[in-house]
């Protein structure tokens, strides 16, 4: 149970980052047009 809780959290950060560097990308690509 212990290493699917971690499983979790690390999905769940790895899914927060996805949008992190989403957003990060839109605000680059702004930057350079």
């Amino acid at each position: 149970a212990y290493l699917d809780n971690k499983r979790e959290e690390l999905e769940k950060i790895r899914i927060e980052n996805l949008s992190i560097s989403d957003e990060v990308g839109h605000l680059t690509k702004d930057f350079d047009e």
